[in-house]
């Protein structure tokens, strides 16, 4: 069975941008998923500076409802963001037009790069902060 032939870039003046772009589906919808882990990060990373400038993650443990809410929110932003590369790399690029798929391959990468840092550096923070 012989793969259906890629979806070719159509340079008209007749077709609006947003219309070619749609053409590409999964790579509108990775970017969209690209979007979505974007303002995931974002929300857990705005809620632990909250927490931190006002001195209410002292009184945080582990059965805290607003902990647990930060670790799902991490959790699910890092989901969206396995789904949102997977997505643009083996769906997204194999289409015409690409630039969809570059954009949210490029922010999913990046973003998901940053917001790991920020984890392990969070974590080498409480390791090394005693008492």
């Amino acid at each position: 069975m012989d793969a259906a032939p890629p979806v070719r870039f159509v340079d008209t003046e007749d077709e609006p941008l947003l219309v070619q772009l749609r053409r590409n589906r999964a790579a509108l919808a990775g970017f969209g998923l690209s979007v979505a882990q974007l303002l995931g990060h974002g929300l857990w990373l705005l809620m632990v500076w909250w927490l931190e400038s006002s001195g209410r993650s002292k009184s945080l443990d582990g059965s805290s409802p607003l902990a647990w809410l930060i670790a799902l929110l991490l959790c699910g932003s890092l989901l969206l963001t396995g789904i949102s590369l997977f997505v643009n790399l083996f769906y997204g690029l194999r289409r015409e037009p690409r630039s969809l798929a570059v954009l949210g391959l490029a922010l999913s990468f990046f973003v998901g790069v940053l917001a790991t840092a920020v984890v392990f550096l969070q974590g080498l923070r409480a390791m090394s902060a005693t008492g």
